[in-house]
């Protein structure tokens, strides 16, 4: 998968210096802005089939949905870094 978004010009990676075993992808400019359209399409379309439920259903699907997101450990947009520079650690391979 990394491999993939590299070649696409959406994350760059690279070796930690001091302990090779270390990757660290970061997300590049392309690669945020491909999050953010998917993110504002899924919201789209989520919100299209919201809109057709009686207001006690879109509260209880939307509470649903916001339940799934946190047992998935989906990150709150409130919790992303400010900058899209920042790093993702970790020693997984591709």
């Amino acid at each position: 998968m990394c491999d993939r978004l590299v070649r696409k010009g959406l994350v760059r990676r690279r070796r930690e210096r001091t302990d090779r075993r270390v990757v660290r992808v970061q997300i590049i400019p392309a690669g945020r802005r491909v999050v953010d359209e998917a993110t504002a399409r899924r919201r789209a379309l989520i919100a299209a089939v919201l809109s057709v439920l009686p207001p006690g259903g879109q509260a209880a699907v939307a509470g649903a949905l916001r339940a799934f997101a946190v047992a998935s450990g989906e990150v709150p947009d409130d919790m992303w870094p400010a900058e899209a520079g920042n790093e993702a650690k970790t020693g997984a391979r591709d």
